[in-house]
């Protein structure tokens, strides 16, 4: 850096003059706050949420990777960009489009339906103590997928204790993720669904099946706001007249 009383100081974050005490950077180049050093503006680094990253550096959204290049991001899309639905604790939800809602109730409701699949969840009471977890089913046709909290697995009335399942077509598995996840993973439809067997539930689906869904997480389409259709059509405000 420089002595200079003439030329104001100005840092990578922003091109805006920043009045000092006189300690600049060379003409043409700013003053990386990461480095503490002067650098042209295409060595600057990205931001990214609060954070800042450097030349070559990535960050890897849901179905982006950001890549910071002279300092500009470029983007690649991923293969695979599921929708995500997701019900956690009692009362809160999120559709496939992103639309948030709140409400609670102890019966079963229709998370999603898809075809011959159908996602449903029930919040559980505690003895005196209120709500405090969820029993998730997923079926397909005939056949039930059961999870609850403080309980075994159970697949077509059969219980597995050690929490794994896996068909002889290996179109439905069922298994335990990390310390206490447990993923039901349906390959042909494009859908899994990951359960901590507590009270957080998401729903990952594929994109080829956007607007071919219904229930509490949503159409798929894109638009959070037809999200709140009934089965008629019309749309409400009200999601107990969704699940029912």
């Amino acid at each position: 850096m420089v002595y200079d009383l003439d030329r104001p100081l100005l840092r990578c974050d922003t091109l805006n003059p920043t009045p000092d005490t006189g300690c600049t950077c060379p003409e043409g180049l700013l003053l990386d706050e990461d480095l503490m050093s002067c650098v042209k503006q295409e060595q600057c680094p990205c931001t990214y949420n609060g954070n800042r990253y450097h030349d070559g550096q990535k960050v890897n959204t849901r179905c982006k990777i950001l890549t910071c290049s002279q300092s500009k991001w470029t983007t690649q899309d991923k293969e695979e960009c599921p929708g995500i639905c997701s019900a956690i604790g009692d009362s809160s939800y999120t559709t496939f489009d992103g639309k948030m809602f709140s409400f609670t109730t102890t019966c079963e409701q229709s998370l999603l339906a898809l075809g011959s699949v159908l996602v449903t969840q029930q919040n559980l009471h505690c003895g005196t103590s209120g709500l405090c977890g969820k029993k998730v089913v997923v079926s397909v046709g005939a056949m039930k997928i059961e999870l609850a909290k403080g309980m075994d697995l159970k697949v077509g009335g059969v219980v597995f204790p050690d929490g794994n399942y896996r068909s002889a077509d290996n179109k439905v598995v069922v298994r335990i993720v990390g310390n206490y996840n447990t993923e039901i993973d349906l390959r042909d439809v494009g859908l899994r669904v990951v359960f901590d067997m507590s009270n957080a539930l998401h729903i990952y689906l594929d994109e080829k099946n956007k607007e071919e869904t219904s229930g509490l997480c949503g159409n798929y389409d894109d638009d959070i706001l037809d999200d709140m259709k009934m089965r008629d059509g019309s749309i409400t405000a009200n999601p107990q007249l969704i699940y029912q």
